[in-house]
């Protein structure tokens, strides 16, 4: 892919959005700099991305921006725009602030607008680097879709575990057939041909999926699907089962489990679910799957972020 794209960063600290120790992510700070501008400078060096959209608390966003000062280059446009009440609000009001002289329903008949793709990441990610942007949007552009979600293998996050007397990163992976995959917070949306686009709202809110209300939301959801049947209930419930077992070190049922989900499964009925072509999008990076989730993780990732960030570059 050699197409300019814009790219949404999701700074919301609203509604589906987790503060660490009650603060905001905005406020928190890695090895001096707020995580915010570790993605901001990432983007800015990823040649084929031609503008950033920011939408969150607008103030300290502006003032992360200008202390980006001189280190950003002056071929990308930065946008910051007020947050909304919600996740899937503020996704899709930076993606109408992409496109020029909007109005609603242009996209029947327009076909340019119709397959227009953003890229969209969240602003927790200080290990994002710009050589894994361009491998998931190398992936994006060799593959139809209208929804990459980009993913990352258990054997390239192996560095971020615990080591000796070095805390580490806990992974929490989608254990399938051939493969253990951890979500990496890159996506790639032709937000037009996605046409239940709320719900992926609803992902987002209930992406915390060791919480029992989420678990249930997730069936509910499936079981109000036409066409879906009790399948996907049964894979869902495997893959849960693969999680307990992978944390209680049940290798041989681990391995029972985890036979009974592929990587197709999970795409074909991610694509009834949200009525569009959805593909997953492997990267080899690494540190787009590292997201400040816990006060944990972001005293971890702290201490360790020397060794974390070269290995990432």
């Amino acid at each position: 892919m050699t197409e300019p794209i814009d790219a949404i960063i999701l700074a919301g600290d609203r509604k589906g959005s987790r503060g660490i120790a009650g603060t905001s992510k905005l406020l928190l700070e890695i090895a001096g700099k707020p995580l915010l501008m570790y993605v901001i400078e990432a983007l800015d060096k990823v040649e084929r991305v031609r503008r950033i959209v920011i939408i969150g608390p607008s103030d300290p966003i502006r003032d992360i921006v200008q202390a980006c000062g001189s280190r950003l280059s002056q071929s990308t446009l930065i946008d910051v725009l007020e947050q909304c009440d919600t996740a899937y609000q503020n996704f899709w009001a930076a993606f109408v602030h992409t496109l020029d002289h909007y109005e609603p329903g242009q996209e029947k008949y327009d076909e340019e607008l119709l397959e227009k793709p953003v890229l969209v990441v969240p602003a927790d990610i200080p290990l994002i680097a710009a050589d894994e942007v361009d491998e998931f949007l190398d992936g994006a552009t060799h593959l139809p879709l209208d929804y990459g979600i980009g993913m990352t293998a258990s054997e390239h996050l192996e560095r971020f575990y615990p080591r000796g007397n070095e805390p580490g990163i806990e992974m929490t992976y989608l254990h399938l057939a051939k493969s253990d995959l951890r979500l990496n917070n890159l996506h790639f949306i032709r937000p037009f041909k996605v046409q239940n686009r709320a719900y992926i709202e609803e992902i987002y809110e209930f992406r915390y999926q060791k919480e029992l209300l989420n678990i249930l939301r997730v069936v509910l959801d499936i079981l109000r699907t036409d066409g879906f049947g009790l399948r996907p209930i049964y894979l869902y419930a495997m893959l849960q089962l693969s999680i307990i077992f992978s944390a209680l070190n049940l290798r041989r049922c681990l391995k029972i489990t985890s036979a009974r989900v592929t990587k197709e499964d999970m795409t074909n009925y991610a694509s009834v679910m949200l009525q569009a072509k959805v593909v997953i999008i492997e990267t080899t990076g690494g540190g787009c799957a590292v997201d400040v989730d816990s006060e944990r993780d972001y005293l971890t990732i702290d201490q360790r972020f020397e060794e974390y960030s070269h290995r990432a570059d």
